[in-house]
Parts: C-alpha cells; structure tokens; sequence
C-alpha cells in the first residue's frame, strides 16, 4: 500500500488525536482513509446532483424552442 507525508494544520492534528485517542480509530491511517472515503462519497453525491441538474435544465431549453409562440 503507498504510504504519503500530509501536513495537518493545529487543528485537524488535535482532531486526529482525539479520534485515535479516544478509540474511534485505531491510528492516523484508518481515520485519513474513512475521511477520503467519505469525501469520496460526498463529491459523488454533488456531482449526480450537477448531472441531474444539467438535465432538467436542458429539458426545460427544449421545451421553450418547441413552444409555437417562442418569441412572443
């Protein structure tokens, strides 16, 4: 498995720390990998919503320029 070096602000290190401390998490690893599962997850989410968007959208577009009286 690759391993990686990340800088955490003050911040997100005391959140790891308390995670792993407090037995949520049995080290720094296992929570990074939960938490980019996660953003996984959440930009998957956003992104069938976009999708989703786009093409009620582009319905709407064509039902316009089908209407007899477009221009009136």
């Amino acid at each position: 498995m690759p391993s990686r070096n990340v800088h955490l602000p003050p911040e997100l290190d005391e959140f790891l720390l308390t995670r792993v401390e407090g037995g949520r998490y049995s080290n720094a690893s296992e929570l990074v990998q939960a938490a980019l599962r996660a953003l996984d997850r959440e930009e998957r989410t956003h992104e069938a919503k976009r999708a989703a968007l786009r093409a009620a959208m582009h319905r709407a577009d064509a039902r316009s320029i089908q209407e007899d009286d477009v221009f009136r």
